[in-house]
């Protein structure tokens, strides 16, 4: 008794792989040096081992390509005959058809798109897939990549800690084990946590005038911010607020009305992330009187 020999051969699909495509290549060859070769049929099945389909041809090689296959767990075989009637199988191999992408998202408590008063960004990232594979998460500055994180289990979170100032940039991918990927969208971070530095350019201190006008300029320069919001405060209380500023250029703002004394003011300002700083504070006197002239008989 002689037996046919048989054998997977290219293209066929190898030993529990993972497709993100929609069909199985099997392909045999087979030879019998007894009463020669009858036939080669190959056999396909679906998850519960029902015969989804079968491709027989009387030569070698026999290569079958079953198409339209929706996801799932796959299993195929072949067996040959000869014209004695003695028979040949291959083992069977098992595949997974995943043509999906995973799901990624943020979620709570991830740092949303903004600018912010510290020095930590946190992401958290869920994502789901029949097949998940790799979720990484990514970190970039100006300069490049500041950190990336890897998972294999969902959520992934990590708290970026001890970050220097800057433009932060971050987003994740995440693929599954057929090679199917999605990504989220980029979120951009600002983190300042320096106060504006303020500058009273004038008056100057101890400043004497006979005129109830006065005023007051200022230079605010902050690190990130080109427009700044400013208060001043004169004697103890705020005179006027909310007075837009530009970052690095003199600001001009006059008061009238003022009474003969001696008075202080100081300029409190503050950016896009609430980050306040007040200036020195400053005297100014308003002396409308006239000298009293004596003479002497």
């Amino acid at each position: 008794t002689i037996y046919p020999t048989i054998s997977y051969e290219d293209p066929t699909e190898t030993d529990n792989d993972y497709l993100n495509r929609n069909y199985v290549q099997v392909n045999i060859s087979s030879t019998d040096s007894g009463t020669g070769l009858k036939n080669i049929t190959i056999f396909i099945y679906n998850s519960t081992n029902s015969s989804l389909n079968s491709d027989t041809l009387t030569t070698s090689p026999n290569l079958a390509n079953f198409t339209s296959l929706a996801d799932g767990t796959y299993y195929f075989n072949a067996t040959t005959y000869d014209h004695a009637g003695n028979s040949n199988s291959t083992a069977t191999r098992t595949v997974i058809i995943d043509t999906t992408d995973p799901n990624i998202q943020f979620t709570t408590p991830t740092t949303a798109t903004g600018n912010y008063s510290q020095s930590y960004i946190e992401a958290n990232i869920t994502a789901s897939d029949t097949n998940l594979g790799m979720i990484t998460l990514y970190l970039y500055n100006a300069s490049g990549l500041v950190q990336s994180n890897t998972s294999t289990t969902s959520p992934l979170f990590v708290n970026f800690t001890t970050l220097p100032e800057g433009t932060y940039y971050l987003n994740s991918t995440v693929n599954d084990s057929a090679g199917n990927s999605n990504l989220t969208e980029t979120r951009t971070l600002v983190l300042d946590t320096s106060l504006q530095s303020i500058t009273l350019n004038s008056p100057v201190n101890n400043y004497n005038t006979t005129d109830t006008a006065i005023n007051f300029n200022w230079t605010a320069t902050d690190n990130y911010f080109t427009s700044l919001t400013c208060n001043l405060t004169v004697d103890g209380a705020i005179n006027a607020t909310g007075i837009s500023t530009t970052n690095g250029t003199p600001e001009n703002y006059t008061v009238s009305g003022f009474n003969d004394a001696t008075h202080n003011w100081n300029i409190t300002c503050w950016d896009g992330v609430n980050n306040t700083n007040t200036s020195e504070t400053r005297t100014f006197t308003i002396d409308t009187t006239p000298p009293a002239l004596t003479v002497d008989s």
